[in-house]
């Protein structure tokens, strides 16, 4: 018998019979951290480029071939970063290699695309 309340009331006035009490099992850590995780927003200087005028062979930094409106290059994040800009997903594949931070550079098919879209300050949601 599991007396619940004051303990020194006599037995028999207030008990819960047959009845296991179970805690709460706690989160696996992966799972508690996507549960408790907030998406990180970072407003960053955002920029494009591209490889069809050029004389390169396309080949990013990571050593994939870089696909318009997908690659991006970026010093201060992982290969592999999604990022999520203006409702589109980019990832990292590419780097500037001057060690910027707080930059984006987004590849692009042609040039005049790159000067369209210019040099902008934008938020840029780090999906994983």
């Amino acid at each position: 018998m599991l007396f619940v309340g004051n303990p020194s009331a006599a037995p028999g006035t207030f008990h819960v019979s047959n009845t296991e009490i179970y805690a709460t099992p706690e989160l696996p850590p992966a799972v508690a951290e996507k549960v408790e995780k907030k998406p990180t927003v970072i407003t960053m200087n955002v920029s494009a480029y591209t490889v069809a005028e050029g004389n390169g062979d396309g080949l990013t930094a990571s050593g994939v071939e870089g696909t318009p409106f997908y690659t991006c290059a970026a010093d201060d994040l992982p290969f592999g970063t999604k990022l999520l800009i203006d409702g589109k997903i980019w990832v990292v594949q590419d780097r500037f290699g001057g060690g910027y931070e707080n930059r984006i550079d987004l590849l692009m098919e042609t040039t005049e695309q790159c000067f369209s879209f210019g040099r902008q300050w934008i938020p840029v949601e780090i999906i994983e």
